[in-house]
Order: structure tokens, then sequence, then C-alpha cells
């Protein structure tokens, strides 16, 4: 039969409390027992050799005849229950003093007694009485004369024993009851603080994420308590960042399809030419590949966020890689009367992938096309550090404001959202950068100053933190 442990902490630990104490209470009670006999038997033996030692040394032997001269006060012999007697070697009692006259004498192997003498346990046969008794050999001209004999009952010891075997199976169960119920007590009282935690927390929900668990102090529940919260701070940020991020997406996603309604009911107000028909359609095909751009991307951070994208780390060369890309990107330079630049030194190998590579500094180059004015300038710059390469694309735009650089890399996000709709953006851009940064264990950061340019910085080490 499988046996059922209590559902509650509180129970368990008081469980366990109260059985570890009932079981060492026990176990020290056990060990006092058998201290507590062997003490009392060692007293008693060392009592019963002393007083045979002495009565040997009053004792004489003439002529193979046992002399003594002996007094031993009766009353105190019958307070200890204790004995003497002498024995000639034909193991017959010359003399005996106190009480128990009628336990018969035993003495083993008479003529091969120890010159020490030696312990023996008789029990009286009319009461089973214990009796311990000790046999001190008389040694005259080399030859065993008789015996001295000292014994004390041992019914006074054992009762005193068998008392407190009784006195343990009492106190046992009331120790383990008492226990428990203190077990009980103490453990409610610590573990009083838990409850308050799983109370609040099944208060808090999506709509009271503010709330924060109160338990004051240092110990490991006041710790418990603050790691809750610092969760809670993150749950709330996120929480907030993914109301944020679908209030945004739904606003991006609505706007291009009302765009789309709009010229679609202006169309079918009444009849219009072939070219107004052609424009509409031209019109909502931009609209839609902004809806797949915008989606692709969605997408693409979806699976990143998710560590969905995998990494394909190749060694290459930055030269090789990067100046076939910057001369695409000048045609559209030029179509702005834009100038850009590069300064790539040749034979610098890294270990990264090459399409993320290329796709980052397509964005941040894109970017800055589409935010530098005409006649302005655009460079690229690789720099080579001990441990990292550098690439730098600085433009000498309009520039971005501090209170905008913190959130220029969230979802969305645009400091000018009428100029950025109109130059085709979707707000997702620079957070796939970084996105794509992280990805290839690089770190992405920005300066800017109005007036004077932005510049991104990209920053990949040269051996790769690993592959995702």
């Amino acid at each position: 039969m499988k046996i059922k442990m209590p559902v509650t902490l509180r129970s368990r630990l008081s469980l366990f409390n109260a059985v570890f104490l009932s079981g060492t209470f026990l176990v020290s009670l056990v060990l006092v027992y058998f201290v507590l006999q062997t003490w009392l038997y060692h007293q008693v033996d060392s009592s019963l050799t002393e007083m045979a030692k002495q009565i040997s040394m009053d004792v004489n032997v003439k002529k193979s005849e046992i002399i003594y001269q002996v007094a031993f006060p009766s009353s105190e012999l019958e307070k200890q229950r204790q004995f003497v007697r002498i024995v000639n070697n034909k193991g017959q009692v010359q003399g005996h003093w106190g009480p128990l006259e009628d336990l018969p004498v035993k003495i083993n192997g008479i003529g091969n007694v120890s010159l020490k003498g030696g312990f023996q346990e008789l029990t009286r046969i009319n009461d089973d009485e214990p009796i311990r008794v000790y046999t001190l050999p008389i040694i005259s001209a080399n030859k065993v004369a008789g015996f001295v004999q000292t014994g004390q009952s041992l019914e006074p010891i054992e009762n005193m024993l068998q008392m407190l075997i009784v006195t343990v199976v009492i106190l046992a169960p009331l120790f383990f009851v008492i226990t428990l119920l203190a077990s009980r007590l103490i453990t409610g009282r610590a573990l009083a603080p838990i409850a308050s935690i799983a109370a609040t927390a099944e208060r808090i929900s999506e709509q009271e994420l503010h709330k924060r668990l109160d338990i004051p102090g240092e110990d490991e529940v006041a710790r418990l308590a603050r790691s809750l919260n610092r969760m809670l701070n993150r749950l709330e940020i996120t929480v907030e960042g993914y109301k944020q991020f679908t209030g945004d997406a739904s606003h991006e996603l609505r706007t291009p399809l009302t765009v789309m309604k709009g010229e679609i009911s202006l169309a079918l107000q009444k009849e219009r030419s072939t070219n107004y028909y052609k424009e509409v359609l031209e019109g909502i095909e931009e609209e839609v590949d902004r809806l797949i751009r915008m989606v692709e991307q969605l997408l693409f951070l979806a699976r990143a966020d998710g560590d969905k994208i995998k990494n394909h780390l190749n060694t290459i060369d930055l030269y090789e890689t990067l100046v076939p890309l910057l001369e695409q990107m000048k045609i559209l330079t030029e179509a702005k009367h834009q100038e850009i630049s590069w300064i790539i030194p040749k034979h610098i190998l890294i270990s990264t992938d090459p399409d993320a590579l290329q796709q980052i500094l397509l964005n941040l180059l894109d970017n800055a096309i589409k935010y530098t004015p005409e006649s302005g300038r655009i460079e690229v710059r690789v720099e080579q550090h001990p441990d990292l390469v550098r690439i730098l694309v600085a433009d000498t735009g309009n520039g971005i404001a501090n209170e905008h650089l913190e959130r220029i890399f969230e979802r969305f996000y645009r400091i000018d959202k009428g100029r950025s709709r109109e130059l085709g953006g979707t707000g997702l851009g620079l957070a796939i950068v970084q996105k794509l940064a992280h990805l290839i264990g690089g770190n992405l950061s920005v300066t800017s100053a109005v007036g004077h340019g932005t510049t991104f910085s990209l920053d990949i080490p040269l051996r790769p933190t690993g592959q995702l």
C-alpha cells in the first residue's frame, strides 16, 4: 500500500521536522540507556572487586586451613543487597555475611581460577533475581587454598533500566506529537510570507502588472520576493512592449489598406478613363508591395526572437564582400546627386555570416541615402582593432536629436512618421539591423548631432562568440 504524503509544504516540513527530532530524541535516549547501563555495571564491578581485595588481605592460611577475621555491618550489606563469603578449595562455604545465603556456590574451574579473579552472573532459583558475583582466589604456597566471593543483586539496576525503557516508550509518541504541533506553528509563521507572495501573485493580472510584492527583510523569502518583483518588472515591460507593438503593427497595416480602399472607392464611384484605372492599380500595387515588405520583415523579427534564424559562419575578406555592394549603391547615390566614398583596407579576414553582414550594410546605406539631402556625402570606413573590426557608416544628413537616439532601434518607431512613410519606410529597418548584428555576434551603436549628420558603428569580434 502506497503511503500518501501530505499535500501542503507546511505539512511536509512539519512532519519531516517531527520525525527527524523524534528520531534524534529516540537515538539519544538509546545511547543514554546503554551508557548508563555500562556505567552502573562498571560501578558494581569496581565495588565488588575492591571489597574482595580488602577481605583477601585479612585472610591467612595455615596448614591448608583458612583463618579469617572479617566483620561487616549486616544492615549496610542488606541495604546494598550485597554479600561476602569465604569458600574453601572444595567449594564449601566457610563464612557468609549479608543476604542471599541460599545462593549456590558455582566456581568455574576451581583449580584454574586466574590470580586476578573473575566475574559470574548467577540467578536465584526461587525468584530469578540476577546476581553479579566476583571470585578472588586465596593463594598459599603457589596453590589455591580457597576463594573470597563478593556479590550484589542486579535487580535494582535492572528495575531502573526497565523503568527508563517504559519512560522512553511513553515519552516518544508524546514528544512526537508535541514536536509536530510546534513544527506546524513555527513552520506556519515561517511560511506566512510565502503564502502572502502566493496570494499577491494570484491577484496580479495583465491589467495589474504594476503591483509588487512587499516583503521586508534580508532573508531568503525577501530575496525571493525581490527576484519576483524584478521578474514582474521585466514582464510588465514585455507586455507593454507587446501592446505597443500590436497597436503600431495594426496602425501600420491599416494605413495602406485604408489608402487602397479609398482609391478603389473613388474608382468605383463613376466611369473613369483607362489611364485613371491604371494609376489606381499602380498605387494599389505599391501599397501591396509595402504590405508584403512589412509582413516579411515582421516574420523575420518573429523568427529572430524565437532563435529560429541560424548563422552560417564563413571566413570572408571584407574588401571583396563590401566593395561590390558599395558599387551597386553608388548608382542610387548618383541619382540623388550624393557623393559616396569608402575606405576599406584589403586582406582583412573575419569569420561571420556574409549574407547578414551585407543585409546590415544595405539597410544602413538605404537609410543614409533616404535621409541625406542632395549633394550630401556618405562615407563607409573599416577600422581594424586588436580584437574587433569596426564598420562605420556616416552621412551628412540632418542628424537625430538625443531624445530619439535611444528609441530608433524600436520597432515601428519613426522620427518623422509622415516623411518616413512617403519614402517607403516601414519603421522596421533599424530593428532588423540590430537583430542581425546580434545574430553575428556584433554590436551596433549610433552617434548623431542635429545638423551634423549621423554615424552608425558596427563592431564585429575577430573571433566569433558562437554560432546560433
